[in-house]
């Protein structure tokens, strides 16, 4: 496209709805990698020995520690399939559609909260 010529309506749509498929494929696999990395952690902690360490405290951190970390693996936004649904939800979309679903608000709260204005 020539510099200065602005876009019509149809390519601005083609282009957002292109941009939010990208998103979500780029969210899909940021999604493995720190699930990656979270299983990293957790095998890292799951290796600690405790020989000659009394201290119970100290042993409780590193329980937290995991069980933090399985409460992390387990968040919907972690989930594969949560993702790859996004995706073809988008993918089923056609540009206007997509376009138009920017323009209908929400009615569902927010991480369980309702947002007013």
């Amino acid at each position: 496209m020539p510099i200065g010529q602005e876009l019509t309506q149809e390519q601005s749509q083609e282009r957002q709805y292109r941009q939010k498929q990208r998103e979500q494929r780029i969210a899909l696999m940021r999604a493995s990698v720190l699930k990656k990395q979270i299983t990293e952690a957790y095998e890292i902690l799951e290796n600690i020995r405790f020989d000659y360490l009394g201290d119970t405290a100290f042993r409780e951190k590193i329980v937290k520690a995991k069980r933090e970390l399985e409460y992390a693996i387990n968040d919907f936004l972690l989930d594969t399939q949560y993702h790859k649904n996004a995706i073809e939800r988008i993918n089923k979309m056609s540009p206007e559609e997509y376009d138009n679903s920017l323009k209908v608000p929400l009615n569902e709260p927010t991480q369980g909260r309702v947002i007013t204005n």
